[in-house]
């Protein structure tokens, strides 16, 4: 049986730190000129921009539509890199960025409190474990970022779309006939299969009087996938939701000590 994602006391959680897939309207009409940019997050503040080079997978899928971006269509503005697309016939469409792996050296303090505020909590306990709190670390890591929009009226079944990314969520209904009050499911993939007992976090988007969505611990949800990869929330509030989680395990060479893959997705109810 689904279980509804609920909050878990027994976790500090902090405000989010990853990289999300913004868009200024996830409404649009059919042949309409837009843009999506990916949006990174440390501890409640914006973070540097994700360069375009770094960027090995960018797609948008709708009803008779697959976007794959030229070097053309993207720009840079504002320490941040945007991606211009026209959408197609009426559908729901998914776009999705995926990154190439990049490693990080972090000091035993900067790492134990990123695994602390974003939810680590596995990786985190066996350090205490091994004794390894007071040890730096390099990490080798990569970011999977989705989006769901919707183009005019109606609702097509794209946004089941799988990238094929080492982890990726796919909501389970279409979030776009989803409403207040009710409730929705994810499959949490890894690897293309079902990712089973894995902690996910979930919560709406709260925009800043600086102009950008942040995500607030009062508003961040959490709990473990279900034996068939599953998550399901409630809806209680229109607006921007995003549902994420990381994939950290111990490295078994010599190059890095962990190796994690991040994955997000954002969608909004009206």
């Amino acid at each position: 049986m689904k279980k509804v994602l609920v909050l878990l006391a027994s976790i500090l959680i902090f405000c989010s730190h990853g990289l999300f897939l913004k868009t200024n309207a996830y409404y649009l009409g059919t042949y309409e000129e837009s843009e999506i940019f990916p949006f990174s997050f440390t501890h409640n503040k914006r973070d540097n921009t994700l360069n375009k080079d770094r960027i090995i997978h960018a797609e948008i899928v709708g009803n008779d539509y697959d976007f794959i971006p030229e070097e053309k269509d993207w720009y840079d503005h504002d320490d941040a890199t945007y991606l211009k697309f026209e959408t197609g016939a009426s559908g729901t469409y998914v776009a999705g960025i995926s990154t190439s792996e990049r490693i990080i050296e972090m000091s035993p303090a900067d790492f134990n409190d990123y695994l602390e505020h974003d939810g680590v909590i596995d990786i985190l306990e066996s350090r205490k474990n091994k004794h390894l709190l007071n040890e730096p670390v390099k990490e080798k890591y990569a970011k999977h970022v989705k989006a769901i929009m919707q183009v005019s009226f109606e609702k097509s079944k794209h946004y089941k779309k799988v990238f094929g990314y080492p982890v990726e969520f796919v909501p389970a209904s279409n979030p776009y006939l989803t409403k207040q009050g009710d409730e929705i499911t994810f499959t949490l993939l890894k690897d293309s299969k079902p990712f089973a007992n894995h902690l996910v976090y979930f919560g709406k988007s709260i925009k800043a009087e600086h102009g950008h969505g942040h995500f607030h611990d009062d508003d961040e949800g959490a709990a473990k996938t279900d034996a068939n990869g599953e998550v399901t929330i409630k809806i209680d509030h229109k607006g921007k939701w995003y549902i994420r989680t990381i994939d950290m395990v111990e490295s078994d060479t010599d190059e890095v000590d962990y190796i994690s893959n991040w994955a997000t997705l954002k969608f909004e109810i009206r």
